[in-house]
């Protein structure tokens, strides 16, 4: 009789739990993101520039990844293409290495990038806008 009154303590007991951890898991994340159209380049009237141009984003890059622990990048033999999103403010977001690396290469790129100094931002009807970038690199 002992041993069923145990039983019936652990199952009962269980039920809240179960509950818990199924509401818990089932609830949607209350984080809402507005929709926003991202722009691709030849939608622009005014392209996103890298605060210094484009040389001056090489030379970021090519620094930051200098200061990467030694071995990051070194099995990369392929081009690695980066797409990522400048939004409105001129923040790299949405950083995407669609070209398969290593995963301490890509987490070092993607905080490269998202690290990176502000850009300007592309613009629509003079408005800022998020656009889309693609970045080929060769290491």
């Amino acid at each position: 009789m002992k041993k069923i009154k145990q039983v019936r303590t652990v199952f009962f007991g269980m039920i809240p739990m179960f509950f818990l951890l199924v509401f818990s898991c089932t609830r949607p994340i209350s984080t809402y993101k507005e929709e926003v159209k991202i722009y691709l380049l030849n939608e622009l009237d005014e392209a996103p520039e890298f605060k210094g141009g484009y040389e001056q984003f090489i030379t970021f890059l090519l620094q930051e990844i200098q200061k990467s622990p030694k071995g990051t990048f070194d099995s990369i033999e392929e081009k690695v293409y980066v797409d990522f999103v400048i939004d409105e403010n001129g923040t790299v977001t949405e950083v995407n290495i669609s070209t398969p690396i290593s995963i301490g290469a890509e987490r070092a790129l993607k905080s490269i990038l998202e690290n990176s100094p502000s850009w300007k931002p592309g613009k629509v009807n003079g408005k800022p806008v998020f656009s889309f970038q693609t970045l080929p690199i060769k290491f």
